[in-house]
């Protein structure tokens, strides 16, 4: 019965009795299969290849899927590091309520701080015009000096 499918003549399925013609259908055992609007697809296994089949204008079209099924050492190795990371997150959720206690007592440690430095702040006393007139006093005075030592070295 070769050929009588869309995929016999490649080798891909080369047992007729497991598809039925009328319904189209493959076992559940063989496939699995789903109706999608007018669209049906099916899975099945062949030898070590996962095809999936599509009906197409040409016939069915062929996916094969072994390029994207991963070794099974690669899938163990990817789950270990998963786990590892779910341990760490798990111990931080287990260790979680120290460090907010932690946290708390660096905060309240840090609040008293800065009562304390209010408390010891004081006023100072003039205003914003008399500490200007104080610069310029200053400032006079620094020139003053800078005129004498040139005075004192030009001669």
């Amino acid at each position: 019965m070769a050929g009588r499918y869309p995929w016999d003549h490649n080798g891909w399925w080369t047992e007729p009795s497991l598809f039925n013609v009328n319904t189209g259908l493959v076992p559940q055992s063989t496939a699995c299969g789903m109706l999608i609007g007018p669209l049906y697809y099916f899975v099945f296994r062949c030898c070590s290849l996962i095809v999936v089949g599509l009906p197409g204008p040409n016939g069915l079209v062929r996916i094969n899927t072994e390029d994207f099924r991963f070794p099974k050492s690669g899938v163990y190795t990817q789950l270990e590091e998963c786990n590892a990371e779910l341990d760490l997150e798990k111990q931080k959720l287990v260790d979680l309520p120290n460090a907010i206690e932690e946290q708390k007592s660096r905060l309240r440690s840090v609040i008293k701080n800065v009562a304390d430095m209010t408390k010891s702040l004081k006023i100072i006393p003039g205003t914003d015009a008399q500490d200007i007139q104080a610069i310029e006093e200053v400032d006079q005075i620094r020139q003053r000096a800078l005129l004498a030592i040139q005075r004192y070295l030009s001669q």
